[in-house]
């Protein structure tokens, strides 16, 4: 009889112990491990390149001849020094055939103009020249422009090198960028010619013999160097 209560005894908390731990297995959650290959860091590949589209590179275009325009068109009304009256005419023309041919180039290629981030910042650099330009006396508009243009010259050149060209995904507007980069390339390299002879002090003397640039403006732009 003694025996039988023992073993009864020992089967009730052999019982009881299992089910204690069968509690405990319940109640502690499943390990969530990822998915092989799986990363937090895993996102569409345009998302992570932060790439541009060739609807947004033709925007961003069409943005700076656009601001380049607006700051001409005053450089010739403003401008004393006829050199510079002269670079402003020159922009107007160069800037405008620009606007024409990515317009042409976005309609045979099927490409949607689309908004920046570059371009948004483009367009604001503009606006900030042509106020600084605004606002500049008679004596020191002229330095005032053409340090602006060598300084948004400097910058889309850069962008165009670094950010558009390698960007662009259709051929055509490939070539035109590159074009593009060589009519910017040599734009800035006028307005920094034309700096050194167009000091404040020498401006404060009306009359004043004007020294010519090295070489010529040319009237019309040549297709075959560079994009206009």
């Amino acid at each position: 009889m003694t025996l039988d209560k023992t073993i009864g005894s020992l089967i009730v908390l052999g019982a009881a112990t299992l089910s204690t731990l069968g509690g405990c297995a319940k109640e502690s959650p499943p390990a969530n491990y990822p998915a092989p290959g799986a990363s937090e860091e895993n996102e569409p590949a345009s998302e992570q390149a932060g790439g541009l589209t060739d609807g947004q590179i033709v925007d961003i275009l069409t943005t700076v001849d656009s601001g380049e325009i607006q700051q001409a068109r005053l450089a010739r009304m403003r401008g004393n020094d006829p050199r510079v009256r002269q670079f402003a005419q020159y922009m107007i023309e160069q800037h405008t055939n620009s606007t024409q041919k990515a317009a042409a180039l976005a309609s045979r290629q099927h490409l949607t103009f689309a908004a920046s981030d570059q371009a948004t910042t483009l367009q604001q650099n503009a606006k900030d020249a042509l106020h600084r330009m605004e606002r500049a006396s008679l004596r020191t508009f002229d330095v005032t422009y053409v340090k602006a243009q060598i300084e948004q010259h400097k910058e889309v050149l850069d962008m165009l090198r670094e950010q558009l060209i390698p960007a662009a995904d259709n051929q055509a507007l490939t070539t035109q960028l590159r074009a593009a980069a060589g009519m910017v390339e040599d734009h800035l390299n006028r307005a920094q010619e034309m700096l050194p002879l167009l000091q404040p002090d020498e401006q404060s003397a009306p009359g004043a013999p004007t020294p010519p640039l090295t070489g010529t403006i040319p009237q019309k732009w040549s297709p075959s160097g560079s994009q206009g």
